[in-house]
């Protein structure tokens, strides 16, 4: 009795290929879609201010680690050091004034679509 397998070795290559092209930038163009859409929510339920200087201030960092443990950064990261404090304050509130917790907020509202963005990069590359 014997047992045939046709096209194992075509499988086996499809398989590389895909390891390939999850190595070659599929990780940093899915997290960079997904930072785009966080940054945009968190943008718009962020508090006006008088100066806007807060709002301007959310942005998208670099990509950093390697593989699977690839994170990016969003939030403020080259802002003053008076946009700073303003930008803790209203994040986690003071004393005398209740925290708004944008960025939370902003995260929370968006994690789905930034989700689905991540599905999508992924089929659209692996295709």
């Amino acid at each position: 009795m014997t047992l045939k397998c046709n096209g194992i070795d075509n499988l086996l290559s499809k398989f590389l290929d895909l390891e390939k092209k999850a190595q070659s930038g599929l990780a940093d163009k899915a997290l960079d879609k997904a930072g785009d859409i966080i940054k945009e929510e968190i943008i718009s339920i962020a508090p006006e201010g008088e100066t806007g200087k807060l709002k301007a201030s959310i942005e998208k960092g670099n990509l950093k680690g390697s593989g699977t443990n690839r994170t990016i950064d969003i939030g403020n990261l080259n802002a003053d050091s008076e946009v700073s404090r303003y930008f803790y304050h209203q994040e986690n509130g003071t004393s005398v004034m209740p925290a708004k917790k944008f960025m939370k907020r902003g995260f929370q509202n968006s994690v789905k679509d930034a989700n689905e963005a991540i599905k999508e990069v992924i089929k659209s590359e692996l295709r």
